[in-house]
């Protein structure tokens, strides 16, 4: 994650993410410090570079790859992981199912991640960020969650949003229909 990358056509797109990162952080009351915002408008904006997405290996191999590396290069390990946790739970959830993994081991692989680097972390800059993702993993997925969906109000964006509530029972999501409108019930469908 680079976020102190400003030039060209990276700067635009990391200030498209960090205004995403803000308002999906404001309307989920998820109370991240600026820090942690920045970080994760990093990620969005590093996750959009051409062949970039989920990772390739599994959450095992990255943690295993961390355990094992250099102290000097350890943390590039651990970081790797917790942005590969913080991708598939939030931007990629749908590909939890063929990972055949939960989003709570998910969570757990990215607060693991996380709390190593907020003591470990050359970039004291961004312990706090670390310390904060480490505590609110879930609330940091959710806002990149939030970020990717980007449904607006229209009838087939809000038809989508309750689709995947149906599915999921998301709170969030359920969340986010109230703010467009729609209070979502557990019975037949729209209240």
């Amino acid at each position: 994650m680079q976020v102190d990358d400003t030039t060209g056509g990276r700067g635009a797109l990391f200030d498209f993410f960090r205004a995403r990162v803000d308002t999906a952080a404001r309307d989920q009351g998820a109370g991240l410090e600026e820090p942690t915002r920045l970080y994760l408008a990093g990620v969005l904006t590093d996750s959009a570079e051409p062949g970039r997405g989920p990772p390739e290996t599994t959450f095992v191999e990255l943690r295993h790859d961390a355990l094992r590396a250099p102290a000097g290069r350890a943390h590039v390990h651990w970081q790797r992981l917790g942005e590969a946790a913080l991708l598939v739970a939030g931007v990629f959830a749908e590909s939890l199912g063929r990972r055949c993994v939960s989003r709570s081991y998910c969570t757990a692989m990215g607060e693991s991640a996380y709390g190593v680097l907020a003591h470990t972390s050359p970039a004291t800059q961004w312990r706090a960020a670390f310390r904060q993702l480490s505590a609110e993993f879930e609330a940091c997925a959710d806002v990149l969650a939030e970020v990717r969906e980007e449904p607006g109000d229209d009838d087939a964006a809000v038809v989508r949003v309750y689709g995947a509530w149906r599915a999921t029972g998301s709170e969030r999501l359920a969340a986010r229909l109230r703010r467009l409108g729609v209070v979502a019930g557990r019975g037949r469908g729209f209240a």
